[in-house]
């Protein structure tokens, strides 16, 4: 049964985003154990929805997770103002929805010292979505030591990061049917110095490709706006981020 006191939280935290839950229902882990699931819609448009997953027993009263659940929910409420709030472009042009995410992360079950979390990237390019990408993103032990909780709030912008940056390396496959591919999150991604994810390096004209083909993919519908999570900030380096 959902904890009522987690539903109670989530709903406040949502308000105060500009955003609903319009339904709650409870889930399972991949490895067993309880979730809850929250519909999440725009106060002003309920028409716009997307799904919240936590662990029924998570903390959201620890000072540090509630901060970082409310800026969560403050992104998902500018990214729901998209026409596709779930599509989002690569450093290369690619434009992916993310979707059929299995929240939280899971112990491997394979006897690996990792965690996963199963999801699905689909191209998105103005037809059917036919070619996808099942894909198991890995997080190492090390890595786990720098992510707040292994949830989606803290978890989903670096791993879609990881995902765009993985499928620009040549490293997905996009099928019509297959096999999950990997994903691994290393401590690569993240700079202890600086606390911070980053994914790419690249040059001025890099940055202004990108844009351009952010632009199109805004015309198309696929994806407007950037959010702190996996917007062009995080997908450059720090000196970069302060050039621009």
């Amino acid at each position: 049964m959902m904890s009522e006191v987690l539903a109670v939280q989530v709903e406040s935290a949502a308000k105060s985003a500009g955003l609903v839950v319009v339904s709650t229902e409870s889930g399972e882990k991949y490895s067993g154990g309880a979730t809850a699931k929250f519909t999440l819609a725009l106060a002003a448009d309920p028409k716009k929805t997307e799904l919240l997953e936590l662990s029924e027993g998570f903390e959201f009263g620890r000072a540090d997770l509630k901060e970082g659940v409310k800026a969560y929910l403050a992104e998902s409420a500018k990214r729901l103002k998209n026409p596709r709030p779930d599509c989002y472009v690569t450093l290369h042009g690619l434009p992916l929805s993310f979707d059929h995410f299995g929240w939280p992360f899971h112990e491997s079950t394979s006897g690996a010292d990792t965690s996963l979390v199963h999801g699905e990237v689909r191209l998105e390019d103005g037809g059917e979505a036919i070619l996808h990408a099942k894909i198991a993103a890995s997080m190492t032990v090390t890595f786990r030591d720098v992510v707040p909780a292994p949830e989606q709030p803290f978890a989903e912008g670096f791993i879609y990061n990881a995902v765009r940056k993985t499928m620009d390396q040549g490293q997905l496959e996009l099928v019509k049917s297959g096999n999950r591919q990997p994903v691994p999150l290393t401590t690569r991604y993240y700079s202890a110095r600086q606390q911070k994810f980053i994914f790419n390096d690249t040059n001025e004209q890099q940055r202004k490709d990108f844009l351009a083909c952010w632009a199109r993919a805004s015309r198309c519908g696929c994806w407007i706006r950037a959010t702190p999570s996996t917007s062009i900030r995080r997908w450059t380096s720090c000196a970069q981020q302060q050039e621009h």
